[in-house]
């Protein structure tokens, strides 16, 4: 019998996706979808030991203890919500506008 794997846990929020042509690790808008999945966790569940699955998104430590240390501060009702969510807008139509033709044609 074949050794047992340990479960993977995957974490998609498709409700207000923005494709990005390049990694966005590190970024503010992938900040603004993790402080906003923590928040929402924080309410039904202890954050414990988060630091081993945020450092799963690609931060480094350093990422990832300032990423909880903006935790505290971190609103997400509006109209707070709504302004993070245009900047990331915003940054996602750029990335698109400001890449040359020939690779807006390819994607």
């Amino acid at each position: 019998m074949p050794p047992r794997r340990q479960p993977v846990f995957h974490a998609i929020d498709m409700a207000h996706a923005c494709r990005f042509p390049h990694s966005i690790v590190g970024t503010r808008p992938a900040e603004f979808d993790l402080l906003d999945m923590l928040r929402v966790i924080e309410r039904r569940h202890p954050l414990k030991n988060c630091d081993r699955w945020i450092a799963g998104y690609g931060l480094d430590a350093a990422g990832v203890e300032r990423l909880l240390g903006r935790l505290e501060h971190h609103r997400i009702k509006r109209p707070w919500r709504h302004l993070h969510r245009a900047e990331t807008d915003t940054r996602a139509a750029w990335d698109r506008l400001s890449r040359p033709a020939a690779s807006r044609a390819s994607a």
